[in-house]
């Protein structure tokens, strides 16, 4: 496993991007009471680890905030992979990285991807 644990971060109070786009969502499809409870354990950091842990996860789970996240970082691999693309060699300015042939270039996709598709 890499990482923490599933779930860490509402465990230590963080608010992340699921949890942002799950209360945006909840907003959206004008669910008010759900956005309220929602917003009040977000707002209160998780205070109360035994209650505010599970519902946090339960709401988040019945928005599309896991999936809006997930998109944001499928969003950011993509352009850093462009990024990494057009990067050049430091002795040879006028060439692009093949990124076939670059021992570096590979282990960066590979280290993207594996954190990208990992499980818990």
């Amino acid at each position: 496993m890499l990482g923490k644990p599933a779930f860490n971060d509402i465990k230590e109070g963080i608010v992340t991007a699921p949890l942002v786009y799950g209360l945006l969502d909840t907003y959206r499809q004008g669910k008010t009471d759900k956005f309220t409870a929602f917003n009040s354990i977000v707002c209160s950091s998780f205070a109360n680890k035994e209650h505010d842990v599970p519902l946090g996860v339960s709401l988040l789970f019945e928005s599309s905030g896991l999936e809006m996240a997930d998109k944001l970082s499928i969003d950011y691999i993509n352009q850093a992979v462009c990024d990494l693309k057009s990067t050049v060699h430091a002795e040879n300015k006028a060439a692009a990285i093949d990124m076939t042939r670059s021992e570096h270039a590979r282990a960066l996709v590979g280290l993207v991807l594996k954190v990208k598709t990992r499980t818990f």
